[in-house]
This record gives C-alpha cells, sequence and structure tokens, in this order.
C-alpha cells in the first residue's frame, strides 16, 4: 500500500505539474491577445485620427477655393470700375489719386493673397502625400490584421483543444481523486489496526516487565528453596548413617530392648518420621513453585517472540526450550510426586505398627531394615537419575548458548569492524547559487539555545571564493515576507581571498511550519584583478527553508514516547522506503537524525525511535526498521499536523541525494 501511495502520490504531482504548465501557457496566450487587441485598438485610433486630419485638409481647401472664387469675382469688379475710370479719368484726376492708392493696395493684397494660395498649394501637396502615406500605412496595417486575425483563429483552435485537454485532465484527475479517497479509507483503516496493534504491544511489553519482575522474585526463591533443600539432603544422610550403624549393633547380638528402653527409641523414630514428612511437604511446595516459575517463565518467552516478530528482532529471553524437554520434567514429576505419596503412607503404617505393644523377632526388624534400605536405594537413584537429566539439560543449553554467542560475537564483531572502518555520516550543504568567482552554500537549523516563544531558523550561508580575484566586500541581501521574517540581519565580509571561505549567520522566524518557506535574497560581490568585472556583481538566488529546519531534536523518556503514541497526540502517519545501499541500520539512523534533527530515544538491532518538536509545538516521531534481511529501511512518520509529516516523508525519500 506504501509503494502504491507513494506511485499515486507521483503522479497525482505530475499531473499537477502539468495542469500548472496548461495553466500557465493559457495565461500567456491570453496576455498576449490582450496585448494584441490594445495594439489593435492603437492602431483604430490612430487611423481615426488620420481621417479626422484629412477630413479637416479637405475642408480647408474648399475653404480656400471659395475665397479664390470670391478675390477672382473681386479682381473682375475692381477690373470693370478701373474701365469706369479709365473712361471718366478725364472727368475724375482728383479721384485718380485715391483709386491709384486704392490699386496700389489691391495690389498688395492680391500679392499676398498669391503668397497664400503658393503656401496652401504646398501643403496640399504636403497633405496628399501624407494621405498616400497613410494609405500604404492602412494596407499595411490591413495586411497585419488580417495575419493577426489568423493567428487568432490558430491560437483559439489551440486554445480550443488545449481547453479539451485540460477537461480531459479534470476527469482524469476526479477519477484519481476517488481512487485516492478509497485509498486513504483503507489506509486510514490500517492505520488504526496498526495504532491497536501497537497499544496491544505495548500492554504486552508492560506486562512482560511485570512477569521479569516476578520471575527474578521466583528465581531468588528457587535459590533460597535449593539452597534449603541441599541442607536438608545433607541433615537425611547424616541420619541414615547413624541409623544404620544402630541397625549393625542390634544385629551383632545385643539383647532386646525393654519397654523402657523402646520408647524412647519410639519418640525419636516419632520426631525423625514427622521431620522427613516436613521436608517431604517442603519439597512438594518447592516443586509447585518451579511448576509456577516455569510457567510463568513459558508466558514471558511467548510474550517476547510476538514483541519480537512485531519490531523485526531477535527474542529478548534468548533462551527457548523443546516441547518434549517440558513434557519429559513434567511426567517425571508426577512419578515423583506418586512415588513421596506411597513413601509417605507406608511411613505411617509403619508408625502404627510402632505405637501398638507388640514385641517382634529380629526377623521382622530385618524386614523392615531391607525395606528401607531398598527405599534408600531408590531415592538415591532418584536423585542421581535427576542430577543426570539436569546436567545433560544443562550441557544442551551451554552449547546452544555457547554456539548463538558465538554467532552473535561473531556478527557483532563483523558489524563492528565494518562500523569502525566506515567513515561517520555527512549530510551535503544545500547550494544557493553561484557564478565563475564565487559559489554559496548554506545549513538551516532551528536554535535550540533561543529563549523566544518562537524559536528562530538559523541559516548559515557559507560563501567560497572560486575564482582568481579578490573579493570585496562580500554582502547578502535578504527580502522579508509575510511568512519568513529577517530578525538578525547578515553581516557583510570585508575580503575573501582566492580559494578562501567565510560564513555568514544570520536569524529568520516562520509564521508556519506546515510547508517549506522560499526566500528571495541576493550574493553582491565587487571583483578586483586582472579580467574582473568593472562593475559590482549581483546574484539573485532563493533561499529553500525545509520542514526539518523547523524542528528541535529532543530527548525525552521511552516511557513518554509510547504514552505520546498510546495517547493518540500523533494522529496523522506517513511512511516511506528507502534502499540501504549497502549502509548499515546504524549509519541510517545517524543519517535521519541528522537531516531532519531528531534524537534517538530507543534502539534495537533492527529498530529504532526517534523524536523531535517543532518551533510551534508539534510532536514528530520517527518509527525506523530495517526490512528485508537489512537491504531495505522502512521510516513511519507520525506528527500531530498532516501537511507536516507529508512533507518530512518527502524529505526522506529524497535523503540519498544528500548523503556526502
Amino acid at each position: 500500500l506504501t509503494d502504491e501511495t507513494a506511485e499515486r502520490q507521483k503522479q497525482d504531482i505530475e499531473n499537477q505539474k502539468r495542469l500548472q504548465m496548461l495553466s500557465k501557457s493559457r495565461t500567456e496566450e491570453e496576455e498576449r491577445l490582450r496585448e494584441q487587441r490594445v495594439e489593435l485598438e492603437k492602431l483604430e485610433a490612430e487611423k481615426a485620427a488620420r481621417d479626422s486630419k484629412f477630413s479637416e485638409g479637405n475642408n480647408d481647401l474648399a475653404r480656400l477655393r471659395k475665397e479664390r472664387d470670391e478675390f477672382e469675382s473681386n479682381v473682375s469688379t475692381a477690373q470693370k470700375e478701373l474701365d469706369k475710370l479709365m473712361s471718366e479719368r478725364s472727368a475724375m484726376q482728383e479721384r485718380q489719386s485715391k483709386l491709384s492708392d486704392q490699386v496700389e493696395s489691391v495690389q498688395r493684397e492680391h500679392q499676398q493673397l498669391q503668397q497664400r494660395e503658393e503656401q496652401r498649394m504646398q501643403d496640399l501637396e504636403r497633405m496628399r502625400q501624407e494621405r498616400a502615406e497613410a494609405e500604404k500605412q492602412e494596407e499595411d496595417e490591413e495586411k497585419e490584421l488580417k495575419q493577426l486575425k489568423d493567428y487568432v483563429k490558430q491560437l483559439k483552435d489551440a486554445a480550443g483543444t488545449r481547453v479539451e485537454e485540460l477537461d480531459k485532465l479534470r476527469n482524469v484527475q476526479k477519477d484519481e481523486e476517488k481512487r485516492q479517497r478509497e485509498h486513504n479509507a483503507a489506509v486510514d483503516a490500517l492505520r488504526k489496526q496498526k495504532l491497536e496493534q501497537e497499544k496491544l504491544d505495548l500492554l504486552q511489553l508492560q506486562e512482560l516487565e511485570k512477569l521479569q519482575k516476578e520471575k527474578e522474585r521466583l528465581d531468588r526463591r528457587e535459590q533460597d528453596a535449593q539452597s534449603q533443600m541441599q541442607q536438608m539432603k545433607e541433615d537425611m544422610k547424616k541420619k541414615d548413617k547413624k541409623k544404620k550403624g544402630d541397625d549393625d549393633e542390634g544385629d551383632d547380638g545385643e539383647a532386646d530392648p525393654g519397654p523402657e528402653d523402646e520408647e524412647p527409641k519410639k519418640e525419636k523414630k516419632k520426631k525423625d518420621k514427622s521431620k522427613s514428612k516436613g521436608e517431604e511437604v517442603a519439597d512438594l511446595l518447592d516443586m509447585g513453585d518451579g511448576e509456577a516459575s516455569t510457567a510463568k517463565e513459558e508466558k514471558q518467552k511467548a510474550n517476547g517472540d510476538d514483541l519480537a516478530m512485531f519490531f523485526d528482532t531477535p527474542n529478548s529471553s534468548g533462551k527457548v526450550e523443546d516441547l518434549d524437554d517440558l513434557l519429559d520434567s513434567g511426567d517425571k514429576k508426577e512419578k515423583k510426586k506418586k512415588k513421596k505419596v506411597e513413601e509417605t503412607k507406608e511411613d505411617e503404617e509403619d508408625e502404627e505398627e510402632v505405637e501398638k505393644p507388640d514385641k517382634k523377632s529380629k526377623k521382622d526388624k530385618k524386614e523392615k531394615k531391607d525395606k528401607s534400605d531398598k527405599k534408600k536405594r531408590q531415592q538415591e537413584e532418584d536423585e542421581s537419575e535427576e542430577e543426570e537429566d539436569k546436567k545433560s539439560k544443562k550441557k544442551d543449553k551451554d552449547s546452544k548458548k555457547s554456539k548463538s554467542d558465538k554467532k552473535e560475537k561473531e556478527g557483532k564483531s563483523s558489524k563492528k569492524d565494518r562500523e569502525s572502518s566506515a567513515a561517520p555520516p555527512k549530510i551535503k550543504q544545500r547550494t544557493l547559487g553561484g557564478d565563475s568567482y564565487i559559489k554559496a552554500t548554506y545549513e538551516a537549523r532551528a536554535a535550540a539555545d533561543s529563549s523566544a516563544k518562537v524559536p528562530p531558523v538559523v541559516v548559515t550561508v557559507t560563501v567560497k571564493n572560486a575564482g582568481d580575484c579578490v573579493l570585496q566586500p562580500v554582502s547578502l541581501h535578504v527580502t522579508a515576507s509575510m511568512n519568513v521574517r529577517l530578525t538578525s540581519p547578515p553581516q557583510d565580509i570585508s575580503s575573501l581571498k582566492p580559494g578562501a571561505s567565510a560564513d555568514i549567520r544570520m536569524e529568520l522566524t516562520v509564521s508556519s511550519v506546515s510547508k517549506p518557506q522560499k526566500v528571495k535574497c541576493a550574493v553582491k560581490y565587487e571583483a578586483i584583478g586582472e579580467g574582473a568585472p568593472a562593475a559590482p556583481v549581483s546574484l539573485q538566488c532563493e533561499l529553500l527553508l525545509p520542514c526539518s529546519a523547523f524542528l528541535l531534536a529532543k530527548e525525552i523518556p521511552f516511557e513518554e514516547f509510547n504514552g505520546i503514541l498510546a495517547n493518540n497526540e500523533c494522529t496523522h502517519t506517513s511512511s516511506t522506503v528507502i534502499e540501504a545501499g549497502g549502509r548499515s541500520f546504524k549509519t541510517w539512523v545517524q543519517l535521519l537524525s541528522l537531516l531532519l534533527n531528531l534524537k534517538l530515544i530507543h534502539g534495537l538491532d533492527g529498530a529504532a525511535s526517534l523524536y523531535a518538536v517543532s518551533v510551534s509545538g508539534h510532536h514528530v516521531c520517527a518509527l525506523v526498521k530495517a526490512k528485508s534481511g537489512g537491504n531495505m529501511i522502512s521510516v513511519d512518520m507520525r506528527c500531530s499536523e498532516e501537511p507536516l509529516c507529508q512533507q518530512l516523508c518527502n524529505e526522506v525519500s529524497g535523503l540519498p541525494l544528500f548523503i556526502a
């Protein structure tokens, strides 16, 4: 399911990228259409202005023609008047001077009118030329309009096809969203099952701890019982030796004891038999305690095996007994119990016989001695068999332990040799930008020693002189935004020699930790030397702050970590799988802690628990496991915010790109 979700997420990302590309192209085409429409409107306005100018020129020509006609009529009238004056010249000499003055003035006006007509004719010719040029421009514009219309038609056709493609993609996206919802529902169900199973596992762990404590208590009790048993056995052997000595003396020919001597012997026998009964009862109790301890050990081992299967780790106890051995031991114990019960019954019968006031012969005493000797021999044989069984079991266990210890030692030694030979893991710095003269990388981490409510993100930019010129000064300019504010501005570097590097430190505060933040910045420098640019250089860059830069590694007890998982404080989960690539599980845990700023809480051979807190107070838990023989590493992220969980999981999937 995780693989399918990852593939579907990749497909969703590719579809989103395609949609973004299509939307960008559509917006660009719409902007081009708008610009072309604006240009068309401008051309139409210019055409209207030129038409208005042309109409004004035609009006001026008509007005000038009217004035010329009027002037010609005036000239004709003046000539008529001149003819009249010439005919009346003799009679009107006095008026001639006046008329000559008038003629001169009229001639002057005529000259002025002629000049005006010449100027107007020049203006007309110029207007004709402009009109011809305008007609040519109109023809060119009409051609361009036709071309633009054809291009617009092509664009409309392409836009229609792209809209259809967009509709198809939207339909496909809707289907994918439906599938994703169904898949998410299935994943949520699986997550709930997994959480319930983890709760059960935690309960089993707690029961295991209790059982281990009880086992230790019972082991101590067994040790005490064994010491008491040894003491009791030694006492029994001493008593048997004494009894044998007394019986031998009676067989050598001593007289039968009288009634007065028999009474203290009977009392001694009663005491010895009562002691033997007490010892047998104690043995039975010890046997019962031993069986209870073995049953509890078996429960503990079963629980340990279940947890080992869950965490993919070897059994915590490391001791597994065969069922045949357990059954054989149970049968032997039952037989021993039956024998002891029969012996107690025979002893009671002997006591009853002793209490009766009768005198037996030496033959009866010898028979009783033979019976007691047989019982003792049987007890000794049983004890020897028990010891041999215990020794054989111990040998088998020791051989198994030695083999397993050898294998573990060999594996641990090989692992230690590999880990010691391998260099400590390192993470690459992110690239900020650069050119042939300068290269800039950066590293972003949350400030752990800050007293602010929201700790800032400390960004360390490493600037290296990659050319042959001296750079001075080198500065970093950051443009703040609504989501990212600059609390501690960066300081300039006075000079940077060829091959040298220096660090620029600054502090940023972020409003949201659920997604990566982008910060626009510029690296400015001035190169001094041969072949250096004359003007200062400014490199525009974009600084990406990942979600891992907003985490603070925090060490907490393992019980508190389990409580966070059990109390449903981290409800959102996301998981991914990485190829080990020949690296050990320990190195991968170190790489994850370095990349995501996590703290190791608990670690085993094939599983590890990591924890961190975001600058906004969100819990981040990571469960790392080795799968398929250590060839694959699975990472299960659990957070109290869903977008943060997904972004951190994406960073984990891209971890191999940042390994130095």
